[in-house]
């Protein structure tokens, strides 16, 4: 009996509040932000390689991106996707502007 009422409560939780429903900030949707706010790094192209780099950022109050890290070794590439990402929007459901959030990505050049 203390199981099925358990279960019940746990379950209208979720049914209730809309927020855990609305709440996307997964790291396919923000990958995805940057996918399109971002060029192929001009670095990469003249050199015809392809690279994977972890991305480092902050949100500001407006969901304006700043505090930009790359990790890469390449520093010509570092400086070039921070100059991109710094001061661009993404459209997130977070209100918290000190979250900070990593993501990797990775650059293919298609022949």
């Amino acid at each position: 009996m203390k199981a099925i009422i358990f279960c019940t409560a746990i379950l209208s939780l979720f049914w209730v509040n809309h927020d855990l429903k609305d709440y996307t900030n997964s790291s396919h949707e923000i990958t995805r932000q940057l996918t399109t706010i971002l060029q192929y790094p001009q670095v990469l192209y003249n050199h015809e390689q392809s690279s994977i780099v972890v991305i480092q950022f902050h949100l500001g109050e407006s969901r304006t991106i700043g505090r930009v890290k790359v990790f890469s070794e390449n520093q010509d590439l570092n400086y070039d996707l921070i100059r991109q990402l710094t001061g661009k929007k993404l459209q997130l459901s977070s209100d918290y502007p000190s979250e900070k959030f990593t993501i990797k990505l990775r650059f293919n050049l298609k022949k």
